[in-house]
């Protein structure tokens, strides 16, 4: 898929500047496993879902073209219940700066999808709503998001309006007010 300019938009919370910046944007917006944040009507051109089968890699499925694609990161493999030899950010000269073998054990969905942005010659920018990286230590998010700043040059990141990992209130429960 290509595409110049990304938006990647996590399951965090979003302001409504945020969601005006989101619909508004010129290129491809994509939204990660089950879109938390997403409300009826909200863009979502892109697809982005853990394979859980194998946990090593992502599936990104573009709603325009119907193409979807398949991503495996190098070298994963199983060994006692955890994964190992993943390459996040690889070629990143501030990789030896952090313990990468915590990071890329269990690496979130938007990390892998992120490093894979930032190595594509195609994209140029990356534009991240919804993602503060205050979810649980399962993922070592805080130690992923000081790696997202050293080495995902491309990307800019939005602050989300709060530091809650989930919105607010889930778009569902604001959809079924609305209804009511």
């Amino acid at each position: 898929m290509k595409m110049s300019t990304a938006c990647v938009v996590g399951n965090g919370p979003l302001s409504d500047q945020d969601r005006n910046d989101i619909q508004n944007f010129s290129g491809k917006v994509a939204r990660f496993n089950d879109t938390k944040n997403k409300r009826n009507g909200d863009r979502h051109d892109i697809h982005v879902q853990r394979t859980h089968a194998h946990n090593n890699g992502f599936n990104v499925c573009d709603h325009d073209t119907n193409e979807c694609k398949k991503y495996e990161l190098k070298g994963g493999s199983k060994a006692n219940g955890q994964y190992h030899g993943y390459t996040l950010f690889e070629g990143c000269p501030f990789r030896d700066d952090f313990d990468m073998k915590r990071i890329e054990g269990h690496p979130t969905t938007g990390a892998m999808f992120l490093s894979n942005l930032q190595n594509s010659m195609d994209v140029q920018q990356i534009h991240i709503y919804g993602m503060n990286w205050q979810m649980s230590e399962t993922h070592h998010s805080r130690l992923e998001k000081e790696l997202i700043d050293k080495c995902c040059t491309k990307c800019i990141v939005h602050e989300t309006p709060t530091n809650n990992y989930l919105p607010d209130k889930p778009a569902s429960w604001q959809e079924t007010e609305m209804a009511l």
